[in-house]
C-alpha cells in the first residue's frame, strides 16, 4: 500500500491539465479510496493515533475543496466500465461534479454535503452486459470541514446485468 500511495503521489504532483480527465486527479481519488479503507480498518482496531495520521493523509490528497460528500466507486476489472447514477424520485439528482476514470477502475461523484434520504444510487455498466461478475467497492467519504465520516460498501454487479440499485447509501 505504501508503494501504491507513493506512486499515486508522484502522479498527482506531476504536470498536467486540470479537469475531469486529469490523471493527477485520478491518482488523488485512488489514494483517497485507499486511505478511506485504511482509516476504516484503523477505527475497527481502535487505533486513534493511526486513524489521525491517515486522516491527515486524506486531507493532503486535496480531493475536498470544502465541505462535501464524495462517492468513490473502485473496481479491479478495468475492462468493465462502471459509473454511478443518483436519482431523486424520477429525476436525476444534481451532483456537484463527477470524475469518470474508467480506464483506471474509478468513478466519483460529489454529492454536496447533505444528501437527501430519498436519493437512490445505482451502479451502471457501460456497454454490453458481461458474462462475469464485476466486484466493486463504494467508499462514501464525507468531510464537514473538521472531521471525516467514512463508509464502505463491497458488492458486485452480477453477470449479464447492466445496473444495480444500491440500498442504504
Amino acid at each position: 500500500i505504501d508503494e501504491a500511495l507513493r506512486l499515486e503521489r508522484k502522479v498527482a504532483s506531476s504536470q498536467g491539465e486540470p479537469g475531469p480527465t486529469d490523471p493527477r486527479l485520478w491518482a488523488r481519488l485512488h489514494s483517497a479510496a485507499r486511505l478511506a479503507k485504511m482509516i476504516l480498518e484503523a477505527r475497527k482496531g481502535k487505533d486513534a493515533s493511526k486513524t489521525k495520521a491517515l486522516e491527515r493523509g486524506l486531507k493532503r490528497t486535496q480531493v475536498f475543496a470544502g465541505k462535501s460528500t464524495l462517492k468513490i466507486l473502485v473496481w479491479k476489472d478495468v475492462e468493465a466500465q462502471l459509473s454511478l447514477a443518483a436519482v431523486q424520485g424520477k429525476e436525476a439528482y444534481p451532483v456537484s461534479g463527477d470524475v469518470p476514470a474508467y480506464q483506471t477502475g474509478l468513478y466519483m461523484i460529489d454529492m454536496g454535503l447533505t444528501v437527501p434520504s430519498d436519493v437512490e444510487l445505482s451502479v451502471k455498466l457501460r456497454g454490453v452486459p458481461l458474462r462475469r461478475a464485476v466486484p466493486f467497492n463504494l467508499y462514501t467519504i464525507s468531510f464537514d470541514g473538521k472531521k471525516f465520516t467514512i463508509e464502505d460498501l463491497s458488492s458486485e454487479l452480477a453477470p449479464k446485468e447492466t445496473e444495480m440499485v444500491l440500498e442504504n447509501v
